[in-house]
């Protein structure tokens, strides 16, 4: 594992050995265990976090990104409508939501959530040039309609 999030593991262990818990500490910790590529224990801490608070979007949207990485792309669709009825206006929520819809091979969905996301932020996802990046989207169904 990777020193820095050992490192952050072991304060975030402390503070949830205390007695309150916190939804961040284990939101926060979700997201270095999923980061560590120790995605059951990570959906553990993040399911604790959303009982305690629903309220954190981010919380919702590692959910989905814990079920994308179990490849259970229509669950992850729940826990990124959930993250954006709590917080519409996050690119990487709208991003990684569309890259969900490109899985699934509906390329209508994913171009029009690409398209949400490159209003807030023209580089969500890393992308250096988001018309290229639409037009491959795009070319995506065309090349997989000749195909069929």
């Amino acid at each position: 594992m990777n020193e820095k999030y050992e490192e952050s593991l072991k304060i975030l262990d402390e503070v949830l050995d205390g007695s309150f818990e916190y939804p961040q500490a284990y939101m926060l910790k979700a997201d270095a265990l999923f980061e560590t590529h120790h995605i059951e224990e990570a959906l553990v801490n993040v399911n604790k976090s959303l009982e305690l608070n629903p309220d954190i979007s981010y919380s919702w949207y590692l959910k989905a990104k814990i079920f994308m990485a179990k490849y259970d792309y229509n669950d992850a669709l729940k826990y990124f409508d959930k993250a954006l009825s709590i917080d519409a206006n996050v690119d990487c929520y709208l991003f990684d939501k569309a890259s969900c819809y490109l899985n699934l091979f509906d390329y209508d969905r994913a171009y029009k959530t690409y398209e949400k996301a490159f209003e807030l932020n023209p580089h969500s996802g890393g992308i250096a040039n988001s018309d290229i990046f639409l037009d491959f989207i795009r070319d995506l169904k065309t090349v997989d309609l000749i195909r069929d």
